[in-house]
């Protein structure tokens, strides 16, 4: 291949992608290095074997790829036939300095046993190692070991629990360097993925996530924390923002000004999808056709919108996927060139215009795309150990940066509809009447199930999203756009080889290049239950494999036939990114962003899968999720949600998980239920935190409500065992309404005679003392003490049992 004069910026990026893929091939190669080596100098002697094998043939390499030019960047020395521009090479080796990842390395000769010491280094895992300040006891390190990323490996391992792990380490590092391998030909066994670079890009920053997310990016014990792939996407980012300061400034500028730490070169770029809490459950009315599924379709389509604004955003720019750090929950965060104000200016307000105007024709001022670009801040402000005498660290360090990606985040909600905020108040006419589904747009069809664009748009994706494997996009489509790009979903066998979009479960044979870990689980019908359900109304035709509907999921509740809304997020996520792993660095906050992705993304379908197979997934990813479910699965799952994603914080203080549960109707609006869950979850967090608000007027600590799930119980076998009833139950139910009127000051006289009441109801349903059995003396001594009583039925209010009126009403709901 003849060599052009200049990369292109996919050829940068795969450079900067594949500079310190050495440090896996070393890893995972069984030779020692030679006598006198450095660490740094064997790493990239790693590098310069995985381009030997491409060179060799033993690995595949895409003909849409000038490989010289990948290798001159990479490995920072210029074959034969290099550029009229000697610059040219430094963007990657710059883009590494300036993250100042590897100089301590830089003078640490190897031998043979230090060698055998750093081959055992692991992945310091990063959530339960962060900390906030007001919390004074540092986490114990924990660690993930060489793996695929799967639903498993993301959970950390305590080290002294894991011996047979460590004399294994060695192996896991063989057999991921081997994984990538086996991917690296499988990804470009697809043909289109030869002829397109951003195909190729795409697929090899999904492919080094999945293999390089455990690996460590340096052996420094301070920096233990990033990963490898983490690490070599930043540099990535970095190295494109570095490549388009360069084609503005023109080809000629000198070698030095390149190198230049202090010279303004890089943009923080912010978008923020807002209103989808209130978008999402727009509805017209109670009893709305197909509202699971627009419900599903919603939630997909809101994260197929903020998927466009990046690719709309990233074109703007001449950016990768690689300059994309963050895209979770409708937010994402980009690092941009610094084009000089006019431009920047020029390139927002086309941006802003375009997805303006067709968030107003589709959501009618609903949902709104927020951007925002920070102030320009030079490349020295990327690295932590500045000398501040040459370079104020206050005003331009990382501490700037930080600040930076806070305010600019704060503005992108301020920056909706500047354009177009005039024509959010639509002329629209409804000849066929307004959406029976949502009640806002006018309808496009006069037939049973008249929607609107929007809303049918919604009905087909979700209709189509639990049996597809795959997003496809298609740019050149003219219909069902989204800022200019079609979005279809794809079965597990068609065949959508080589195409732009992602597969997100199944055989990635089968779709396009990149892979996305995680999908959005629901329940579905199995041969048996189609036969005990296709009695109910609408429900003739159901079929294996189809999504139970919410009247299947409340029929399939214990005792009251009912639903709950669970809604369950991060606490204090800003500050963890700001505050909580310091010192403060960009990769590391990109890196936390991925790991909680993961975990709500990921491990969350697998959990509800194996364990809870009953609970419909309305969204889960970035730091929070939505389920609903039968009511009593609900309340079970919130158990196990707040202990697994302990095992993943690893019990980290810093590390909680607010929550709020409602309960609902099948045939109430499931707006209102989601109107009560919001409310309950933001009283949890106003609280104090870590806490979760169910049934009670007050939000109660995870530990009461594990015990009062435990008392419930414990009161349905008193039920079953007939010394206690339903209406003894709803009794104390009323008695504990009169305790609570009365720690508040809203008591009625009578709400005072609530202990004698107690000891009323006692008598009439336990004997005496010496007449009780074993059973029915534990019962007595259990409902006293549930009072906050002792035998003699004397106690203050103080003494009452916290969570008391979750436990009863429990109890009473699961056995009606």
């Amino acid at each position: 291949m003849i060599k052009s004069t200049h990369p292109t910026v996919y050829e940068v990026a795969v450079a900067a992608l594949l500079k310190d893929i050495g440090k896996l091939v070393q890893r995972g190669n069984k030779a020692n290095p030679v006598a006198k080596v450095h660490i740094d100098q064997w790493f990239s002697k790693g590098t310069a074997d995985f381009f030997n094998l491409i060179n060799d043939g033993k690995l595949p390499w895409p003909r849409c790829i000038d490989r010289n030019w990948v290798m001159d960047l990479a490995i920072s020395n210029p074959t034969e036939g290099s550029s009229q521009s000697p610059s040219f090479s430094n963007f990657v080796k710059q883009a590494t300095e300036i993250l100042a990842l590897v100089s301590c390395e830089d003078n640490t000769v190897l031998t043979e046993q230090a060698w055998s010491k750093i081959k055992q280094k692991k992945l310091k895992a990063i959530v339960p190692s962060l900390k906030l300040p007001e919390f004074k006891n540092s986490p114990t390190p924990v660690y993930h070991y060489p793996s695929r990323l799967d639903a498993d490996s993301i959970m950390a391992s305590d080290v002294s629990d894991n011996g047979k792990k460590e004399c294994m380490i060695s192996t896991m590092y063989e057999n991921v360097w081997s994984g990538f391998q086996k991917d690296w030909t499988e990804l470009l066994n697809k043909p289109e993925v030869n002829d397109d670079p951003k195909l190729f890009e795409e697929g090899l920053l999904s492919l080094m996530e999945k293999w390089l997310w455990s690996v460590s990016s340096t052996t420094s014990d301070e920096q233990l924390d990033i990963s490898l792939f983490d690490h070599s996407r930043m540099v990535a980012a970095v190295s494109i923002a570095l490549f388009n300061n360069h084609n503005l400034r023109g080809i000629s500028e000198p070698e030095n000004q390149i190198n230049n730490k202090t010279s303004t070169q890089f943009r923080i770029l912010i978008g923020d999808l807002s209103g989808i809490q209130s978008t999402l459950f727009r509805f017209s009315r109670e009893s709305v056709p197909r509202l699971n599924r627009i419900l599903r379709g919603r939630s997909l389509r809101f994260q197929l919108i903020t998927d466009s604004a990046i690719r709309h955003v990233i074109k703007k720019f001449n950016l990768t996927w690689s300059s994309v750090l963050q895209s979770a929950g409708g937010r994402f965060l980009i690092l941009a060139p610094d084009l000089g104000e006019d431009a920047m200016n020029s390139h927002m307000d086309h941006l802003r215009k375009c997805q303006d105007a067709w968030l107003v024709e589709n959501y009618s001022g609903d949902l709104g795309y927020g951007l925002a670009v920070s102030k320009p801040f030079p490349a020295k402000s990327l690295v932590q150990n500045m000398d501040e005498g040459e370079f104020s660290l206050k005003e331009n360090g990382l501490n700037s940066v930080r600040d930076k990606i806070f305010i600019t985040s704060a503005t992108a909600k301020l920056q909706q509809f500047q354009g177009p905020a005039q024509k959010i108040i639509l002329k629209n006419e409804f000849p066929l009447g307004a959406c029976i589904a949502c009640g806002i747009r006018p309808a496009k069809s006069s037939d049973q199930e008249n929607f609107c664009y929007t809303c049918n748009e919604e009905n087909i994706l979700g209709r189509h999203y639990p049996k597809s494997n795959s997003v496809v996009i298609d740019e050149e489509k003219s219909d069902k756009k989204i800022f200019g790009l079609s979005y279809n979903l794809k079965g597990c066998k068609e065949q959508n080889q080589g195409v732009y979009g992602w597969t997100f479960r199944g055989n990635s044979q089968f779709g396009p290049s990149t892979n996305r870990p995680g999908y959005c689980y629901v329940p579905t019908f199995n041969s048996e239950e189609i036969q005990t359900y296709k009695c109910l109304d609408g429900h003739e035709d159901i079929k294996v494999d189809d999504i139970k509907t919410f009247e299947v999921l409340a029929k399939l509740s214990k005792g009251n036939r009912i639903l709950a809304l669970l809604k369950a997020d991060v606490d204090r996520l800003g500050e963890l990114f700001l505050w909580g792993n310091p010192p403060w660095n960009i990769t590391k906050t990109s890196a936390l962003s991925r790991m909680f992705e993961c975990y709500f993304s990921l491990r969350l379908p697998k959990v509800l899968e194996s364990c809870f197979p009953n609970i419909y997934t309305v969204y889960a990813g970035g730091d929070d999720l939505m389920l609903l479910g039968p009511w009593n699965d609900i309340f079970d799952f919130a158990v196990k949600l707040r202990k697994d994603f302990n095992d993943f914080s690893k019990s980290n203080p810093s590390v909680s998980l607010s929550a709020g549960i409602a309960i609902f109707n099948v045939k109430s609006p499931v707006a209102m239920a989601a109107r009560e869950v919001d409310d309950r979850l933001e009283h949890a967090k106003v609280s104090g935190r870590n806490k979760i608000s169910a049934i009670e007027d007050r939000p109660m600590s995870w530990d009461t409500y594990i015990q009062a799930l435990e008392d419930a119980r414990k009161m349905g076998t008193y039920l079953n065992d007939n010394i206690l009833n339903s209406a003894t139950l709803y009794k104390f139910l009323k008695l504990w309404d009169a305790i609570n009127n009365i720690r508040v000051n809203k008591a009625s006289p009578d709400d005072y005679a609530w202990r004698a009441k107690l000891g009323y109801i006692l008598a009439r349903i336990f004997p005496s003392d010496e007449n009780r059995c074993e059973t029915q003396n534990e019962a007595f001594n259990f409902i006293i003490k549930f009072f906050g009583l002792n035998q003699g039925l004397e106690g203050n209010l103080s003494n009452c049992i916290p969570g008391a009126k979750l436990a009863l009403t429990h109890a009473i709901y699961e056995n009606r």
